[in-house]
């Protein structure tokens, strides 16, 4: 059984889940969530085009074919390859159907376990996060690369994808009503409901690691900005320093001013380097992150 601290902990997983949904549009999480519990049908349309394509080309083939034959072999022909195609379109379909959904986990549509709703809640919110971490400005920057901290979010969005689908199967061999069941009941189910609880719970640290590392990805962006202005400030400042200062001599005796002195300016190149430096120590922290959160690095070539 878990100890105080444990349950206190878990109590603050889900109030930080709760509390971090609440910053996104309900209606972006439903989305989110339905995109891998109920998938649109756009991809059967898809396949339903495919396997209509073949059966067309199958069938003008068996036109120009016919077209090309006499006597009675013209109509045989053409028959043919009508139920050809016929059989070719509505096989390939129901191929492609197959496959597409071979290995995919039959999700629980009623009767939701308070435990696989927590963790779709989760999986929801993964998503936003990555298409956050996708849209920043830092997230393509060469930094990544170099470094080899950038993370590969197809493969965590899967990973959270197969974990719920886990709890989801888990939950749904419990009984719909263990709430009310009798005590006997309740014990035997509870390391059960137990090891839920867990999962749950390490599916939302994951989360929570992922959404760390948005936040210091946002972090680096705004370092990265501050390193291009500082780069752009002293490419400025050194085609001021390289301007003949003689010129500049003759306007201040032209005013009556014989006696000043121009303030040297300073080079921004100091400012450079110490933002380098800090953009050098927060991609290491990011791959620092990612290595203790096990977050799947992305390939060189994939990046």
């Amino acid at each position: 059984m878990p100890s105080a601290n444990d349950r206190r902990s878990s109590s603050t997983k889900r109030f930080w889940l709760n509390e971090r949904c609440a910053d996104i549009d309900p209606e972006t999480l439903k989305k989110h969530e339905r995109s891998v519990v109920n998938p649109d049908e756009a991809t059967e349309l898809v396949q339903l085009g495919v396997a209509a394509a073949a059966a067309l080309a199958i069938f003008v083939y068996g036109i120009e074919l016919a077209g090309r034959s006499e006597g009675l072999a013209a109509p045989a022909i053409f028959f043919g390859f009508s139920l050809l195609a016929v059989v070719v379109g509505l096989s390939l379909f129901t191929l492609l159907v197959v496959l597409g959904r071979r290995g995919d986990h039959r999700w629980v549509t009623s009767d939701l376990h308070p435990e696989a709703a927590a963790a779709r809640q989760a999986m929801a919110l993964s998503t936003a996060i990555i298409e956050e971490i996708r849209t920043s400005p830092a997230w393509k920057s060469e930094v990544f690369d170099e470094h080899r901290a950038r993370i590969d979010l197809n493969a965590t969005h899967s990973d959270i994808v197969t974990r719920t689908a886990r709890i989801d199967a888990a939950a749904a061999k419990l009984p719909h009503d263990i709430a009310q069941a009798s005590k006997n009941v309740k014990a035997a189910a509870a390391p059960h409901v137990e090891a839920l609880t867990v999962a749950t719970d390490a599916l939302i640290s994951r989360v929570m690691t992922l959404d760390n590392y948005r936040t210091e990805t946002d972090h680096l962006a705004s370092l990265l900005e501050e390193l291009a202005r500082a780069e752009r400030e002293m490419k400025t400042i050194s085609k001021l320093e390289a301007l003949d200062p003689s010129m500049f001599d003759e306007l201040y005796r032209d005013a009556g001013i014989n006696d000043w002195h121009a303030d040297q300016t300073r080079s921004s190149s100091g400012k450079v380097a110490e933002v380098q430096e800090a953009v050098q120590l927060q991609v290491h922290a990011l791959k620092e992150l990612s290595s203790v959160a096990s977050l799947p690095f992305a390939s060189p070539r994939n990046g």
